[in-house]
C-alpha cells in the first residue's frame, strides 16, 4: 500500500496564490503518509512507535482562515488516501491549546490578561530600537 499524492495545481491556501506553501503541506502529509504504511513486517511507524497509539499528523498555522484553507486541502488528500491509518488535521494556535488540552483531559487554559509596567515597555522597545540600528549599521 502506498499513499498517493494530491497534486498541486495553483490552489489557494492563505488568501493568495501560494503553490510552495500548497506543495509544501501536501510533500509533509504524503513524507508522514509513507512512514505509517510502509515496512516489512511492521511499518516504520509501528517500529519506531510501539504503544499502538493511531499516527496523527497536526498542522499549527497562524490563522483561522490558513487552517480552514489547509483543512480543505487536507479533506482532498484523504479522498485520495482512504486507507492510510493518519490522522491529519490544521488548527490555528488559538484553536490548539483548546483542542489538545481537550483530547488530553487537561483543564482548559485559561486567558489572564497580561500586565506590563510603564517601565517594562520602555525598555522593551528601547531594545527593539538598539536592534534595529545595529542591523541598520550592520547593512551600511
Amino acid at each position: 500500500m502506498r499513499a498517493e499524492s494530491l497534486q498541486a495545481q495553483g490552489e489557494v491556501i492563505s488568501g493568495h496564490a501560494d503553490e510552495n506553501a500548497l506543495g509544501s503541506a501536501l510533500s509533509k502529509i504524503n513524507r508522514y503518509a509513507a512512514f505509517v504504511v510502509e515496512g516489512a513486517q511492521q511499518t516504520f511507524y509501528a517500529q519506531k512507535y510501539p504503544d499502538g497509539w493511531r499516527a496523527e499528523l497536526a498542522f499549527l498555522v497562524h490563522s483561522d482562515q490558513r487552517a480552514a484553507n489547509l483543512s480543505t486541502i487536507i479533506a482532498r488528500w484523504r479522498e485520495q488516501n482512504r486507507a492510510v491509518p493518519l490522522a491529519v488535521s490544521a488548527l490555528s494556535f488559538a484553536q490548539a491549546a483548546p483542542h489538545f488540552c481537550g483530547r488530553l483531559r487537561l483543564p482548559a487554559v485559561a486567558e489572564t490578561p497580561a500586565s506590563v509596567e510603564r517601565f517594562e515597555l520602555r525598555l522593551t522597545c528601547s531594545f527593539v530600537s538598539q536592534v534595529a540600528a545595529t542591523y541598520k549599521a550592520v547593512r551600511q
